[in-house]
Order: structure tokens, then sequence, then C-alpha cells
């Protein structure tokens, strides 16, 4: 039995790359960097406290090479650690390949001689993602309620028919992995891999048309994709006035992460699901008063939860929310959530009136159109001796991005009031010069306005021949409520 001992220079280490397997990859690049991240040891407390001694956000490079062969000597000081990281010279393409192997790297611990780095080899596997489309209407929440919102099933009309838009962060993506269009599908061998040719590409079954649709049960899968972010549009069949009330963040587009070889689920707490779930309602009113009975008409005003300013922490009503949505949830049958009996977009002037409600117990829920609305939702009870017409007044909802209602446009020195969101046609956006009286406030608006945001508000705007086009003789009018609440 004989052996081999290899003698390293003080203050160096060995690199070898090798294959998952265990085969020796000979030709790669490779580079060193300085850790300079915390040391972490799994289950061993630290005295050092992130919150005050942050690491650097960079990591230097101290050392970068080639070799052809799998082994090379990397000299360097053995008295810190470093992080190498290797390219082998048969890169992968952007769609795999049966040959190719990809980029590794491994951790080098303080005083260490001998680092191992292993690459993946072979074809990256795909990724894919499955969505699912439904009625919200059981109750009318913005999520998916099962098995009672199940599509197709316990009396729920199927969800056939919606087109699935997939964009990647740079453009709509209509192709796979290997370069046909969405639909495609290939030959199987009998152990589930695919029948390739001779450059190693799977084989194609059936040509697909490009476009993704779900089934009647709002199932649809995107197969043979990118490892990567994508975001995700549904968009209902012509004809039909569906409207989507689901969101993760403001917007009818939710995204998916998804990596190579990913199952055909998602899963971050809990049960398993789809990675993606989009609710859908069209108008409904099913609102039914028994003969001889009593109800009463709902109306109201959708406006935006305004916050008050510190030190002040509480909320009053701001601006109308234009495009809202309005829906009622019968809960008077006792079981579950409730049931939605009506929903219907509000007025262009963000009211609503609800007519003919009868007695019950209800939710009252509002979103909007593009989903910038957080759903809100609040009790309604409606009783035997409830008067012809309940007025609630403003109703307030939350928005998942602040909007600032009040601007000056500084160019020429004009006052905007906005009465309305940025929806809002433009006769409602009022537009006059100041008068002399309201001259001293509104430069004082201004210059506050310069402190708090230099970057926006620049001093160089700020200029006499702005000044000059509104000559302290000149008086124009403008009423007091025209003016924002920081110039009255």
């Amino acid at each position: 039995m004989s052996s081999l001992l290899i003698v390293l220079p003080a203050g160096a280490f060995q690199l070898t790359v090798e294959r998952h397997d265990g085969v020796p990859v000979s030709g790669y690049e490779w580079q060193v960097v300085e850790d300079s991240t915390h040391a972490v040891t799994p289950g061993t407390p630290s005295a050092d406290s992130l919150s005050f001694g942050f690491h650097r956000s960079t990591n230097r490079i101290v050392a970068r090479g080639h070799t052809s062969n799998s082994t090379t000597t990397v000299n360097l000081p053995d008295d810190r650690r470093y992080f190498v990281s290797v390219v082998p010279d048969v890169d992968c393409p952007l769609w795999g390949g049966a040959t190719c192997r990809s980029a590794g790297g491994a951790a080098v611990p303080t005083g260490e001689g001998q680092v191992t780095v292993q690459v993946a080899s072979g074809r990256v596997p795909t990724a894919q993602i499955t969505l699912r489309v439904f009625e919200d209407n059981q109750p009318l929440n913005g999520a998916l309620d099962l098995p009672d919102e199940e599509p197709n099933t316990n009396g729920n009309a199927p969800m056939g028919g919606f087109t699935i838009e997939l964009d990647d962060g740079y453009a709509r993506v209509q192709m796979d992995v290997f370069g046909n269009l969405f639909g495609t599908t290939y030959q199987k061998n009998p152990d589930g891999s695919f029948v390739q040719d001779e450059a190693g590409d799977p084989v194609v079954d059936v040509i697909g048309i490009g476009s993704i649709l779900t089934d009647d049960n709002g199932i649809a899968i995107i197969k043979n994709i990118f490892p990567g972010k994508y975001g995700i549009n549904v968009i209902s069949p012509g004809g039909d006035h569906w409207q989507q009330t689901t969101t993760i963040e403001g917007k009818k587009t939710i995204d998916a992460w998804v990596k190579a070889d990913e199952p055909p689920f998602f899963q971050e707490f809990g049960i398993p699901g789809p990675h993606a779930e989009f609710g859908f309602v069209r108008p409904t009113n099913d609102l039914d008063v028994p003969q001889g009975a009593a109800s009463t008409a709902v109306s109201g005003e959708v406006v935006a939860m305004h916050p008050q300013r510190p030190p002040y922490y509480g909320f009053h009503e701001g601006m109308p929310i234009a495009n809202c949505w309005v829906g009622l949830n019968d809960l008077s049958g006792g079981a579950g959530l409730g049931e939605m009996v009506y929903v219907q977009p509000c007025n262009d002037d963000s009211t609503f009136s609800i007519s003919g409600v009868p007695e019950g117990t209800y939710t009252l829920v509002v979103f909007d159109t593009y989903l910038t609305v957080v759903f809100g939702s609040m009790p309604l009870i409606v009783d035997a001796a409830a008067p012809a017409s309940t007025d609630l007044g403003p109703v307030k909802v939350f928005q998942w991005f602040h909007e600032l209602p009040n601007l000056l446009r500084d160019k020429n020195w004009f006052l905007i009031k906005r009465r309305r969101s940025l929806q809002a046609p433009p006769s409602r956006t009022r537009q006059k010069k100041p008068t002399t009286a309201n001259r001293a406030r509104l430069e004082a608006a201004l210059e506050e306005l310069m402190r708090s945001m230099p970057n926006v508000y620049k001093g160089s705007y700020r200029s006499d021949g702005n000044l000059a086009k509104f000559p302290h003789g000149a008086e124009v009018e403008m009423e007091e409520e025209e003016c924002a609440p920081e110039l009255r």
C-alpha cells in the first residue's frame, strides 16, 4: 500500500474541483476574495452584534488565475478566511447542455490546507409554475377559501379559458428554455427523462402555440422555464366582465419565485399549494327581500385612510378612492365566513348605494379595479327597525402606496390642490396663481419643502425670474378652500 504526501508552502491551500459524482474537472478559472463577513459557527453564540458592528459590504479580491488541471495551489496568508469561486472552461449555455458544468464556490476557513469545490454537471433542471384561478365569492375576501371556492365542484362555475401572461422583469416570455413556444411537449423515456437527440436536446412531441390557458378547474401549469422570478398576469375570457380581487403587493401582477427542478406546488408556510392564486368576481346582485319584509338602502363614500402628522398617530378620511368596488357577504346562514350576495363598482365620484338590503348580518367589503387599495371589510347589521336608507358616510380603507394630495409646482409658482386620486379627470385639478396675500405663506412653504426634500425641490428653482411672473401688485382671486392646509 502506498500513499502520496503533498507538502504545501506556508500560507497556501490546495484547490480541487470535481463534479458531484467525484469525477475531476480539468480546466477552470478561479478567484479568491477575502471573507469579511462575520464568522458563524452553528449552535455557538457569538459576542459580535450585527446591529452595531456590521461587516463590510465588499470582499476584496486577493488572488485569481487559471489552471488546466483539476488541482492548483493558491499561495495566501493562512491567518484569515477566504471564499473561492470557480468557473469551468466548459460552462453551461443559457439553455443548459448535456455535457456542461456550472460555476461553483466554497468557503476557506482560517488555516485550511485542502479545499474542494463541487460543480453541477449536465443540463440544469428546468422550473415550472402552477397557478389557480377561482371565483372569489364564498366569501368575497381577496383570498382562496377551500373547499367552498373550488372551481367546477360544489356547484361552482368552471374557470377555464383564462389566458396566462408571464414576464421575467425584462419582457413577455412565450418560449421555454429549449427555444420552443409555450405548450410544447417532449418525448419521454420510461423513467420520465427526456428523449434526447444527438446534440443532447429533448425531442419535440407536439409543438405549442405560445399561450397558456386555464382548464375548467382553474389550473394552469407553465413548464420548462428558467429558474428565477416571474410576474404573472391573468386575462379573463373576452366578453366576460371579470374583476380581479387578489394581490400580494398592490397590483394585478403576482410574483412567483421558482428554482431548478421546482415541484408542481409551492410550500412556504403550511399546506402546499399553487405558486400563485388569482381570484375574480363578476358584477352581482343576489339581494332578495322577502315579501313584506323591511329593507334599507346602504350608501357611503370610499375614501383613503389618511394618517395624521406626528406627534399624533391617528387616522382620518383622506381623498376619495377612484375606481373602487363594494360588495356584501351575507353571514346570516350561520356557516363559514359567509357568501357574496352583492358586488358592483362605485359611482364615478367614489360614492355607492346598495338598495334593497334585507334584514341580516353582513360584511361590507371594499377593493378597487387596480388593486391599489388594501382589501378592506367592516361589519354591517340590518335589523327589522332599520330606516329606509342608511348613510355610512366615509368608508376608510388603507392603500398599498401613499399619495401626496397637496403639491407645489415650483417652476411657475402654481398652487395645486388635488381633490381626487391620480385617475381623476383633469377638471378636478385646480390651478391658480397666488395672490399678494398668499405670497408669503407660499414662499415659506416652498422653503420648508426645499429644506426637507433637497433632492426634489432644488434651491435653484426659486429664482427672480420665476417670481417676476407674479409681481406684487397683481391681485388674483383665490378661494381659501383651494389652498393647501399648510398655506391657510
